[in-house]
C-alpha cells in the first residue's frame, strides 16, 4: 500500500469514528428525551420501520403533526418507504398488485404507512397491526 493511500485510509476511518460518536451522542439524547421517545417506540412498532428508520422520519417531521391539515397533506409532503412483507400491509400490497402492477401497489402502501404513523404522531397511540386478513374480511362485508 503506497503512503498516501494509507494517510487517506487513516483519515476516511477518522471520520467514520467520529460520525460514529456524534451518532452515539444524539441516540443519547434520543433516549432522554421523552417528546420523541415514545415516538421512535411507536414508529419502530410498525412492521416494515425500524428504530433507525423511525428516527429518520421524526427528524423530518417532529412528533406534533398539527403542521399538517390531515393526513393526506402529511403523505403528499413525506418520502416513500421500501417494500414490506410483513403485517396486514403485505396482504394489501398481494391485493393492489394483483390489479394495477407491483410499483403502483408499493406506492399504496407507503401511502397506507404514512398514514398509520401521522394517526399515530397525532393521536399519541401505539401502532396497532390490523391482521393480515382485515383486507380481505372487509371484501367479504361488502
Amino acid at each position: 500500500m503506497l503512503e498516501h493511500q494509507r494517510k487517506m485510509l487513516e483519515h476516511q476511518l477518522g471520520y467514520i469514528d467520529s460520525l460514529t460518536s456524534l451518532i452515539s451522542d444524539l441516540d443519547e439524547d434520543i433516549k432522554k428525551t421523552n417528546s420523541i421517545n415514545w415516538a421512535v417506540q411507536a414508529l419502530d412498532a410498525i412492521p416494515g420501520i425500524g428504530r433507525q428508520s423511525a428516527e429518520r422520519i421524526l427528524t423530518e417531521t417532529g412528533v406534533e403533526m398539527e403542521h399538517f391539515q390531515n393526513e393526506s397533506r402529511f403523505s403528499s409532503w413525506a418520502g416513500l418507504v421500501q417494500e414490506c412483507k410483513e403485517s396486514y400491509f403485505y396482504s394489501r400490497y398481494q391485493r393492489i398488485a394483483a390489479r394495477r402492477g407491483g410499483k403502483r401497489a408499493l406506492i399504496a402502501i407507503a401511502h397506507t404507512m404514512l398514514i398509520a404513523i401521522y394517526h399515530i404522531l397525532k393521536e399519541k397511540v401505539p401502532y396497532r397491526d390490523l391482521g393480515a386478513g382485515y383486507y380481505s374480511l372487509s371484501i367479504k362485508r361488502s
